[in-house]
């Protein structure tokens, strides 16, 4: 026989379909995962869903070249093994041109981010995407009866499908077991942890978890095998990587719940909500005690440590021959999803609705088909800003400098996790003594949001939170981003700006996106201590406490040349952010309290207890400090003529509703502040107010200046200098949801109104809301039947808020 007509050996065969196979893997991995990212991805804040969506389709396009390439082998085992082999590769390079021409040719006209192909796909209900499915399956099922009648019998699926069934798996058993009793066990524990369940309800849910994580772990071992049999031997450490961390991640999403009261996607999500991906930042802002460098390190340890335990329960499975026959996992699988469905039709009868709400929040994956209502009215909402940007610019160019003005010095002081139950005489005995006797009356204060980017905007730019992401996605866009509105304003009247923060300004955009970026940067001096400033060695390496005492010292050096512009200084304070700091050598309130914040700590009372005073003394050496700059002023004589603010930029809580610290709800305590307001002398004696938030301290300052009501009225905001009028209405909204899903809270009165958004996953202003409860503002539930009546709640709510309804939505109304 010729050479060039020889058949290939079998070693060369297998050589051929290897290299073929590998390019074949390579190509489905990168066919749909790298063109969702650079067209489809999810916007900023979504770095969790993008990941996940990123390994979804790597797999799925795995899933779908190696086959094919299989397929394309066979038909071509006429021809010599190199010719295959760059025929294979010439295919699997052809299907990665074909797949990435054709997602991004859908992706053409919407630039790097096709959002409205996004939104098409949120605007989808939960019951059309089920329709789709079915309808997939179905034409899947003829193809393959189609298929099945045109194969010899030998062939046949439904010939290897019957010996599947009867075959043993040869399974990592051991390791398998270990992930169904950490799912099931991290399950069972937040089904104890939910308060208020009866005995029924509680079992059930018991029930219920264990069934659905029977399933999801069948299931991941499935996708396992089967991945992992169409990867090349060379790359299937990857495949093991991704399983041996699903008990890792399991843990860790527990903790974070039991901690934070926020799931590990929640956090991962954050990481990039501003646009940008800075570990080093994150890191700093967590509170955690550690660098970039060994986070990493330990991060590669974990994984290093879970492969190597599941290659010890692959060994331990190997040599006690643990096999289990298809029929035997299949029957299983079904049952048990039997089980979860059941367990969730047979909620309808055995459970209360605002029980099984309870159980639906506090897990991100259910499989059964039936769940609670989300809240007690769906409600179509349309947001509108009250003062948008062509109005701004407009009247920008209106505002003109007179001597009618009055222009003070301006103090703002931004402290960091502020709680308003800690202004007290024992705590803060000086800053409780200057409210009570110099100070506004004002009863009940909010910061704008949960957590200190959303806060400072809402203060600096008077908008609601909800308008944070879409402001950044702008700044992101301008390398000469302007400042907020209401400092363009002070600019142009002559106002000397300056920022001095003991925080990284960079954090989040924390500086940029209020003061300006490039040309526009607005401030005249703009410390950021994180950056080292003037002296970068020193600065860098001293406390939070020094960094404190060096700003305000560098602020009074200022103060005593007699800077002849009128004066607008924001100083942010970083102490009361935990791990809680006060200076060395300071006369502590409390001895006996923690000498180390963990987020990770336990709640009980004692460890509370302790956290709890350590705080307490953090916020005692603030009060010490501001107390210090407040004499300061007086003595050099600039105390009467100068507006005082002080706030803090959110709260903290110590584990009252589950939680430590902050960014996991909209309770009272992570939102309730001090706000502690002095104004100049020529002001008068301003009016008690009550309800007031950060929304309501740019539009109070432009006021006080003397400037026509239309530069401050629109506003999202509203005067503190306000004589009467309608009561007033606090907005407090946040990206940050936690596990109980409240993004939006409106307070007016003693009432205060919850929602939570439509879609979860997203940080963008909704569409739509849903009533999930009201209460007082101690977050005591209050029964709205009396009042409701045989209204909707959103004719309720419009009665009860009515500035909000008119001033900030087009449409409100049940949906």
């Amino acid at each position: 026989m010729p050479k060039h007509e020889q058949q290939p050996t079998p070693n060369a065969t297998s050589r051929s379909w290897c290299g073929a196979r590998s390019a074949a893997w390579f190509a489905g991995a990168l066919a749909l995962s790298v063109p969702f990212n650079l067209c489809f991805r999810l916007p900023n804040g979504s770095f969790g869903y993008n990941i996940l969506i990123t390994l979804a389709l790597a797999m799925a396009g795995i899933g779908i070249a190696v086959p094919v390439a299989g397929w394309l082998d066979g038909r071509l085992r006429h021809l010599p093994a190199v010719r295959r082999s760059a025929l294979g590769q010439l295919a699997a390079l052809a299907f990665l041109a074909i797949a990435t021409g054709l997602v991004w040719l859908l992706a053409a006209g919407h630039g790097p981010s096709t959002r409205p192909f996004v939104d098409l796909l949120r605007g989808f209900g939960r019951w059309p995407f089920a329709l789709i499915l079915a309808g997939l399956v179905l034409v899947g099922f003829v193809l393959v009866c189609a298929i099945e009648a045109r194969l010899p019998a030998r062939a046949r699926f439904s010939r290897r499908i019957r010996a599947s069934l009867r075959r043993r798996w040869r399974c990592n058993w051991l390791f398998w077991s270990l992930v169904f009793v950490v799912l099931a066990g991290r399950d069972v524990m937040s089904v104890l942890g939910i308060a208020d369940l009866n005995a029924v309800e509680r079992t059930s849910a018991l029930l219920g978890r264990v069934a659905t994580q029977g399933v999801i772990t069948l299931l991941f071992m499935l996708l396992f095998h089967g991945l992992r049999h169409i990867t090349p031997r060379g790359y299937r450490i990857c495949c093991v990587v991704l399983a041996s961390m699903i008990p890792v991640v399991a843990i860790a999403d527990y903790q974070l719940r039991t901690a934070w009261q926020q799931p590990l996607i929640d956090v991962i999500n954050g990481l990039t909500s501003s646009g940008s991906f800075d570990i080093e930042r994150e890191i700093t802002a967590s509170g955690i005690d550690v660098d970039a460098t060994s986070l990493i390190l330990q991060v590669l340890g974990v994984i290093a440590l879970s492969v190597a335990l599941f290659a010890l329960f692959a060994r331990l499975s190997a040599r006690l021959r643990l096999r289990f026959r298809g029929r035997y996992i299949f029957a299983a699988l079904g049952g048990l999803w039997l089980v979860a469905v059941a367990e969730g039709g047979l909620s309808h009868a055995t459970k209360r609705v605002e029980a099984w709400q309870r159980e639906q929040k506090s897990f991100a994956l259910h499989i059964n088909l039936f769940a609670p209502p989300r809240g007690m009215e769906r409600i179509a909402i349309e947001f509108v800003e009250p003062f948008p940007p062509a109005q701004r610019e407009r009247l920008l160019g209106e505002v003109e400098d007179h001597p009618g003005l009055r222009k003070p010095d301006i103090f703002v002081f931004m402290v960091e996790s502020w709680r308003a139950d800690t202004v007290n005489e024992v705590v803060t005995p000086y800053l409780a003594r200057f409210r009570r006797e110099e100070c506004q009356p004002l009863g009940d204060t909010f910061a704008g949001s949960n957590c200190t980017p959303l806060s400072w905007f809402t203060f600096f730019h008077s908008r609601l939170a909800l308008h944070w992401p879409e402001a950044t996605d702008v700044f992101d866009d301008a390398p000469d981003a302007e400042a907020a509105y209401p400092l363009r304003v002070l600019d142009k009247l002559g106002y000397q700006i300056e920022c001095r923060a003991v925080c990284d300004l960079g954090y989040k955009n924390l500086g940029g996106l209020n003061f300006g970026r490039g040309d526009g940067l607005i401030a005249s001096h703009y410390l950021d201590c994180s950056d080292g400033g003037p002296r970068d060695a020193d600065w860098r390496v001293s406390t939070t406490p020094d960094r404190e005492e060096d700003v305000m010292r560098e602020l009074r050096d200022h103060l005593d040349t007699d800077p002849a512009a009128p004066q607008f200084q924001f100083i942010s304070l970083d102490s009361p952010h935990y791990n809680y700091y006060w200076p060395d050598g300071f006369a502590v309130l409390h001895d006996d309290c923690a000498t180390h914040v963990s987020p990770t700590m336990r709640g009980d009372p004692e460890t509370v207890g302790k956290v709890r005073r350590r705080y307490e003394n953090a916020v005692n050496s603030i009060d010490d400090l501001l107390g210090g700059f407040i004499e300061y002023l007086k003595v050099r004589g600039r105390f009467e003529d100068s507006l005082i603010i002080i706030t803090g930029d959110h709260g903290e809580e110590f584990k009252e509703e589950g939680s430590w610290f902050h960014c996991s709800a909209l309770n009272h305590y992570q939102t309730a502040v001090p706000i502690i307001v002095k104004w100049p002398a020529s002001v008068g004696d301003a009016p008690p107010q009550t309800n007031v938030t950060h929304l309501d301290l740019m539009p109070s300052v432009l006021h006080m200046i003397g400037l026509d009501a239309k530069f401050y009225q629109p506003l999202s905001g509203r005067s503190l200098l306000d004589y009467g009028g309608p009561p007033r209405e606090a907005v407090v909204s946040t990206y940050n949801r936690g596990l109980n899903g409240t993004g939006l809270c409106l307070i007016s009165g003693d009432t205060k109104a919850k929602f939570t958004f439509g879609r979860f996953w997203s940080h963008r202003v909704p569409d739509h809301l849903y009533i999930a409860e009201y209460s007082d503002l101690d977050d005591r539930l209050v029964d709205p039947r009396a009042d409701l009546g045989d209204r909707t709640h959103a004719d309720l709510l419009r009665e009860l808020y009515p500035t909000f309804a008119e001033r900030f939505t087009a449409r409100f109304e049940r949906d």
